[in-house]
């Protein structure tokens, strides 16, 4: 989580910021890591800004589905949800992720609709728990 957390205010920071100005706030953030004792999040930085770049911070919107699934059994669903997102469903970017088990995950820039097997198990956890 933390990892995650430094590579989108270093993403934020990196889009805000001139091209020229990056080696500085590269070295800038390194120092950072070093003295909070963080350096060892490093690669799991670099991997998240990694994903940032192809799939969350584009405008293109993107759906992360299981390896290996069949796009035409998700397809009818992932079409009713970007109708209701006001989303062509041709714009979609498709991706697939080995940490979506099963179900798909639709992200915007501004949104994300989450129809993971994952997200459905939280929920019925959730309901049991209370």
């Amino acid at each position: 989580m933390l990892a995650r957390s430094y590579a989108h205010a270093l993403n934020q920071l990196l889009s805000t910021l001139p091209a020229y100005e990056g080696d500085r706030i590269i070295r800038s953030f390194l120092g950072v890591l070093a003295r909070r004792g963080h350096r060892a999040l490093l690669p799991r930085i670099v991997r998240e800004l990694s994903r940032i770049h192809t799939s969350g911070s584009s405008n293109k919107p993107v759906v992360l589905v299981p390896r290996g699934s069949e796009r035409e059994t998700l397809q009818s669903r992932i079409d009713a949800i970007c109708s209701q997102l006001a989303i062509e469903p041709t714009t979609l970017a498709w991706q697939e992720d080995d940490r979506v088990v099963g179900g798909f995950l639709i992200r915007t820039k501004h949104a994300q609709y989450d129809a993971t097997y994952r997200r459905a198990l939280i929920t019925l956890y959730q309901k049991l728990a209370s």
